[in-house]
């Protein structure tokens, strides 16, 4: 397990590449922190059967106006 005891931050992680990438990450026994705007439900599910466990935090990130 090549990514044990490290942490990965993927964005993107719904769909696509971003959902690969993490799921990878998992497989490689990293702790993935997922970010996306879209419903990551899909993602945190493969992940859960992979590691059998997850731990969720719910953020809204926004871009402040830019002066």
């Amino acid at each position: 397990m090549r990514f044990e005891n490290k942490v990965c931050i993927v964005t993107g992680a719904a769909s696509g590449i971003g959902q690969a990438t993490a799921i990878a990450f998992a497989k490689e026994g990293a702790k993935v922190v997922l970010t996306d705007l879209s419903d990551m439900t899909e993602t945190i599910s493969e992940i859960e059967l992979i590691t059998h466990h997850s731990s969720l935090l719910n953020a809204i990130l926004r871009k402040e106006k830019m002066l």
